[in-house]
């Protein structure tokens, strides 16, 4: 059953961390006996692509834990998906038709205009998706668009969000622009073992994704709390300077980029020197442009704002190290092995 793609071994780890991120009881065998059990029906996973640039599928296929190609060939069944090959999912819906039940993932927002702007085998999105929502189990807004409307919004379409044209089903909404690949692993193992949505907020957003915000636990923290901030981009001493200045959202942003990271576990915008842009925060984009400048002057940043608390602070300061002593640690475990 297990694709050779890694080791037995490696295998049984990524299990094992999912399992304990979840909370699953029984450990690694528990989840394996419920979702990888070799008797059991793959699960089905239909992908609705709407006004979208197409991210979200790519953010699902860069999954690495297991990987995409463990999820289509071992776990899930994917009966559509438009952008993905021939091989892989169908092309048609009338085969889903006939489905007991499947879970829904969306992609993309919706138009609100002339029905000529998305149509998908010649039917307009919105409507294909009321008619998808009929026999789905589990419906799954993926990325800023399809979660809350995102940039596809702000044009001529005026598209929205899929909360916004469903308003008696439950949806849960995994915001990021594009989606986070371990939010959309983590969701499917959490539908697939446990048969219900997790946690919400107030959003319907995932709590244990969208729970804190971005900048407690921000490694520039601390430039933050003294006041050190980026004014000038082409200044080399000012690189690890705090963002806020030069228009960072992360203290308006509700996420776990700081703390989960991307590019499996690399970097994350703040890294990069870009700041957060809030794309996990409903009405982005319109909220926080533009992107670049803070919604604040420098010389009215309140002390509350700027001294947030010496507990606080702390608290950031000792997820950090607890991180970058996991790292090495981790750095360590895999040189021994080889």
């Amino acid at each position: 059953m297990i694709a050779s793609l890694f080791s037995r071994r490696d295998f049984l780890k990524i299990l094992a961390y999912g399992a304990a991120l979840l909370g699953i009881r029984g450990g690694v065998q528990g989840f394996i006996d419920k979702v990888f059990a070799e008797d059991s029906k793959r699960p089905t996973l239909v992908w609705l692509s709407a006004l979208s640039c197409g991210g979200c599928t790519e953010s699902f296929f860069a999954i690495e834990e297991p990987d995409a190609s463990e999820l289509l060939f071992n776990v899930i069944s994917l009966r559509y998906n438009r952008l993905t090959p021939e091989d892989y999912s169908n092309k048609d819906f009338s085969a889903i038709s006939d489905e007991d039940s499947y879970l829904l993932f969306v992609e993309g927002s919706f138009p609100q205009t002339d029905e000529g702007f998305c149509l998908i085998n010649g039917e307009p999105a919105e409507k294909l998706l009321k008619d998808l929502l009929q026999r789905a189990e589990h419906t799954v807004a993926v990325g800023s668009c399809a979660s809350f409307g995102g940039i596809p919004s702000l044009g001529p379409a005026r598209a929205a969000s899929v909360s916004d044209i469903v308003k008696n089903k439950n949806v849960i909404n995994l915001p990021t622009c594009p989606v986070h690949p371990d939010h959309l692993i983590l969701i499917i193992m959490h539908l697939l073992y446990f048969g219900y949505a997790p946690e919400l907020d107030d959003y319907q957003r995932p709590k244990m994704f969208f729970k804190n915000l971005i900048h407690d636990s921000c490694e520039r923290r601390t430039h933050f709390e003294n006041q050190r901030f980026l004014k000038d981009f082409n200044d080399p001493s000012q690189s690890d300077y705090c963002l806020y200045l030069v228009g960072c959202k992360g203290r308006q942003t509700n996420s776990d980029c700081s703390k989960r990271k991307w590019n499996g576990n690399l970097s994350w915008c703040v890294d990069c020197g870009a700041g957060c842009n809030g794309c996990a925060e409903k009405n982005f984009y319109t909220r926080f442009s533009p992107l670049f400048e803070t919604q604040d002057k420098a010389s009215e940043l309140s002390e509350d704002v700027l001294k947030f608390g010496a507990g606080a602070v702390a608290g950031a300061s000792s997820v950090w190290a607890a991180n970058k002593i996991k790292e090495r640690l981790q750095k360590r475990e895999n040189s021994r092995e080889v």
